[in-house]
């Protein structure tokens, strides 16, 4: 016969005490920062994308959303300093200790913060929520928005010819003779939240894993018929196995936005100095002119051949390389001549 075993009251209160101290441990709560000032409304991490309003006064504000012992992991505010542009969702370090967005405000009244813990990321637009009045407004016709363009008055804000942005419709104009027209985007009821464009900086290129097209210049693509026959040499009319066929820098050039759409940023070139103007007997019984087309056989290291094109020529494919953010290599062979 089997006796039954039977918890004590004890035993039960320490089982259960676990659960009860998990359910006891509340999400952590952070709040928005403005200018080293905290706003009183908290956000509880676990609750998803948070949005909430805050006053702000014309100028520049700092910007940043933590806890109040500043605490890695719920700190949280850019890598390192910068501007926080308006209607862009911006990356934040959850470890941010001492740097904070730059807000720049050219509208004092309400903004809208969206906060995203989980990203994170920080978004910021205009509120457009309809204020409720506290006073009698005057007896003035509102002005409404008929859904087409929105002429503003900029003079004194922004100088003549700069290019501005809507923060809501992402459409851009320049300002001219002091104003600027937009079609503002239906979500914001008429209303244009404009901050600059500035020219975007090219990455400075990296030679760390470039993806180099090699090609023979000659073989390639005629740019410049004109300088095919340079020092004499002729097609053999036969089969032009080893006779020039008039690549040159001039159609390399031409051909500069095809090599880059294939992924390509340093383009390779077989050398381009002056070649040996005349041809040996190509194949086993020497019966078809065979020419340096390949550019190795050099005769004049200090000059261009002019089957290749001029310095001309050449500074104007490597101009036009380096606006694409592309490269030029040269082939040099020194050993022999």
């Amino acid at each position: 016969m089997r006796r039954a075993h039977h918890l004590s009251p004890l035993w039960l209160a320490l089982l259960a005490a676990p659960l009860f101290i998990q359910q006891a441990m509340a999400a952590p709560e952070v709040r928005l920062y403005v200018d080293g000032q905290q706003v009183a409304t908290p956000i509880v991490l676990d609750k998803g994308t948070v949005e909430l309003t805050h006053t702000l006064a014309k100028g520049s504000h700092q910007i940043r959303i933590s806890d109040a012992d500043n605490s890695c992991g719920t700190s949280f505010g850019p890598s390192e300093s910068k501007p926080l542009p308006f209607g862009t969702a911006q990356p934040m370090d959850k470890c941010s200790k001492d740097q904070s967005f730059t807000l720049r405000v050219m509208l004092a009244g309400e903004y809208q913060f969206t906060f995203n813990p989980d990203t994170p990321s920080l978004k910021v637009l205009r509120a457009t929520k309809k204020s409720e009045f506290k006073r009698q407004p005057p007896e003035e016709p509102c002005i409404s928005w008929d859904g087409g363009p929105v002429t503003v008055s900029l003079k004194g804000v922004w100088p003549e010819g700069t290019r501005l942005r809507d923060a809501y419709s992402k459409q851009e104009a320049v300002v001219k003779q002091g104003k600027l027209t937009l079609t503002p985007s239906k979500e914001s009821g008429g209303l244009l939240l404009l901050e600059p464009v500035k020219a975007a900086k090219p990455a400075p290129f990296s030679w760390d894993q470039a993806s180099v097209y090699f090609l023979l210049t000659d073989r390639f693509h005629n740019g410049d018929p004109a300088n095919d026959h340079s020092f004499g040499r002729q097609k053999d009319g036969q089969d032009e196995v080893a006779t020039w066929h008039g690549g040159d820098f001039k159609g390399l050039t031409e051909k500069l936005d095809y090599i880059k759409s294939l992924g390509m940023n340093a383009i390779w070139i077989t050398p381009m100095v002056e070649q040996v103007h005349g041809f040996i007997g190509g194949g086993e019984q020497g019966n078809f002119p065979f020419y340096a087309y390949h550019g190795y056989w050099a005769l004049d290291f200090t000059k261009i051949d002019p089957n290749y094109g001029d310095e001309e020529s050449l500074k104007t494919l490597v101009d036009e390389a380096h606006k694409r953010g592309m490269r030029i290599i040269l082939d040099v062979v020194m050993n022999h001549a």
